[in-house]
């Protein structure tokens, strides 16, 4: 094999006994890269939000991570897409109240359930959102689903079911309705 030429296994896990593997190893330089434990992604993943003055919760960096597994290419891609994401749906001041009712006076809003899922990258925004809420002495209700994702009340499943149950009881109990 030439001196110049590189190879790259990616691989869980590498099999040694391959016979590229062997050739490489005795006529050059294998090295070994692991994948990073979750305690120096998540830092890395802190630092990339901290490099671009946001933040990100612990609950949201381990959904991210969830969802990308530890590749920090598609953490990466995946973050790029949630700052895409999030300046088509907000071009403007993302603390202007009509982009988030967490910035706005919400004590004239209606008593409110706030149905979220806990594999949903909004977790933390609801939370907020039932704090400010309940600061501000609104009725509000806040169900957290287990491994539940966004806008989960759509689809066929029995959770979804129990969740639509659960909006229409919450609404005729605040409107004094009989079921």
């Amino acid at each position: 094999m030439p001196d110049y030429l590189i190879i790259i296994f990616v691989e869980e896990q590498i099999d040694k006994r391959n016979k590229l593997y062997k050739s490489v190893s005795e006529t050059g330089y294998v090295s070994e890269m692991n994948a990073q434990p979750v305690s120096v992604l998540t830092k890395w993943i802190k630092g990339l939000f901290h490099a671009e003055n946001k933040e990100i919760t612990g609950d949201a960096v381990t959904c991210l991570l969830d969802r990308t597994g530890a590749s920090m290419n598609l953490i990466k891609q995946e973050i790029e897409k949630l700052e895409r994401a999030a300046k088509e749906y907000a071009p403007c001041d993302a603390e202007n109240p009509y982009v988030s009712p967490v910035f706005g006076d919400v004590r004239s809003l209606p008593p409110t359930l706030i149905q979220v899922g806990t594999a949903e990258l909004l977790l933390d925004d609801a939370r907020m959102l039932s704090d400010v809420m309940e600061r501000a002495d609104v009725d509000v209700c806040l169900e957290e689903w287990e491994n539940m994702w966004h806008v989960w009340q759509a689809m066929d499943t029995p959770e979804s079911e129990e969740a639509l149950a659960r909006i229409r009881r919450f609404v005729f109990d605040k409107l004094g309705i009989k079921d």
